[in-house]
């Protein structure tokens, strides 16, 4: 997380890091104490437990199901020590949030296509589907999902809360994709490098000179000053194609505030490659200096 100061909130100034959510399997009942303990969080430490039966099949073993919604740091402890060394428990599924708190809903809704316009979740080659107020990079059911939207106030239990944000989350789900981020068991979330997955992840990217990514989405592409500024073109038109656009199913009709559809970066790379080498890479902190300044400005008069 980085500091909790907030200052002139239209512009970006943090980002916080924490879980949405956390689901663990148990290989038995942790106690009637413990889940009297398991109930209060919401009271002691502000997370919602709940505790379940579990039938997995050709894994007889596992016969609870616990799940923390929004869980603190102090929550993730006070459940490690209740289940203690008598439970065994296996993470199955992660939710690593990241918001980006703003003063106005309008900048969360501007920082949210800026993202889907220089970001990428990397080892994805799917379409990226928007609903609502949301896009969804992966179906339901993968293994590894990046999902983003901008019409809630930030939950997390961090400076961030209660504040309107641009909402980012990795969902990972499966022992083998959390076990890939280092996670084996509730001890791996406690102190969890956020960063560190994000990194793994996610990629953000300036789309550089447009002639060169012109050239890149171009085979056999010449020199010359004329024909750079076709290849300018080029990417211009790119960047309202349809076939470079996200998804919405037709059912959907979209909200107010959002265009139905808007280009994605995701999409350009599935179809040319190419073009990353045409594109620099940046770190969070330089994404969010060039999104301040984006976000002042309406979408329509990007470049």
């Amino acid at each position: 997380m980085r500091p909790p100061s907030i200052v002139n909130t239209n512009i970006i100034t943090l980002f916080c890091d924490a879980f949405d959510r956390v689901e663990m399997r148990l290989d038995r009942h942790p106690g009637n104490k413990a889940l009297a303990c398991l109930k209060a969080l919401g009271v002691t430490a502000l997370t919602k437990a709940t505790l379940s039966p579990a039938d997995v099949q050709y894994q007889p073993r596992w016969r609870y199901e616990l799940t923390l919604l929004q869980p603190s740091l102090r929550a993730l402890h006070l459940v490690k020590s209740l289940l203690s060394d008598t439970v065994a428990a296996e993470v199955i599924y992660v939710e690593f949030a990241r918001d980006f708190p703003v003063e106005r809903k309008r900048d969360a809704r501007r920082l949210l296509l800026y993202f889907l316009r220089t970001t990428l979740l990397r080892s994805y080659r799917g379409k990226v589907r928007m609903y609502k107020h949301g896009a969804y990079y992966g179906r339901r059911g993968r293994a590894v999902r990046l999902v983003v939207y901008a019409d809630r106030h930030s939950k997390l239990k961090t400076a961030a809360r209660g504040l309107p944000c641009f909402h980012a989350e990795l969902r990972l789900q499966g022992a083998q994709a959390l076990r890939k981020a280092g996670v084996y068991g509730l001890q791996d979330l406690i102190g969890f490098d956020f960063q560190a997955i994000w990194n793994e992840r996610v990629r953000h990217w300036d789309l550089g000179n447009r002639a060169k990514l012109g050239a890149a989405m171009t085979p056999g592409a010449g020199a010359g000053k004329a024909h750079a500024e076709s290849l300018q073109r080029r990417v211009s038109r790119a960047l309202k194609h349809e076939k470079y656009r996200t998804m919405r199913r037709a059912d959907d009709p979209g909200v107010q505030g959002l265009p139905r559809h808007t280009f994605a970066l995701q999409a350009l790379v599935r179809k040319h490659p190419k073009t990353l080498r045409a594109m620099r890479g940046l770190t969070t902190e330089q994404w969010i200096e060039k999104a301040a300044v984006a976000i002042t400005r309406s979408p329509r008069k990007w470049r």
